[in-house]
């Protein structure tokens, strides 16, 4: 049958079920780019989550796809400023999943579900409230499904 989106968002689901404070997971697309497309979610402390999805502004339009009008019908909020992605805050670490995948398999027009890599990561400090919220600490990579 191979590899599916649904696939790969159960996965995701499942490890993001485990993530804590100051921890973040990083899922690209391995198109072979600088950046690659991408997409992130970070537990909030209230148990909400704060997702990214990788903007005009680090991955033009040119360079690879963005359908803005996708992401905004799955209310998605446009990056207001230089500098900024893509955002949305969801209630839980399985309604995240479904938006990055999502993101990225229509938002960003992402077609293989095989070329998904996936990173988690922690901040030193908080990321809102510290004094030095980076360099963030890479805690590795896995794969979401084999």
């Amino acid at each position: 049958m191979g590899l599916t989106w649904a696939n790969q968002q159960q996965d995701l689901a499942v490890t993001m079920s485990v993530l804590g404070h100051r921890q973040f997971i990083v899922v690209q697309y391995l198109a072979g780019l600088d950046p690659n497309p991408y997409a992130q979610a970070a537990p909030e402390p209230d148990g909400t989550w704060y997702c990214e999805v990788v903007s005009a502004h680090y991955l033009p339009g040119e360079v690879w796809p963005l359908d803005e009008r996708h992401l905004l019908s799955r209310e998605w909020e446009a990056p207001e400023r230089a500098g900024e992605n893509w955002a949305c805050a969801v209630g839980t670490s399985d309604e995240a999943a479904a938006r990055l995948i999502d993101a990225l398999a229509r938002g960003r027009v992402c077609g293989n579900p095989t070329l998904l890599a996936c990173e988690i990561g922690r901040w030193p400090s908080d990321p809102d409230g510290g004094e030095d919220a980076s360099p963030w600490y890479p805690e590795g990579p896995l794969a979401l499904a084999a």
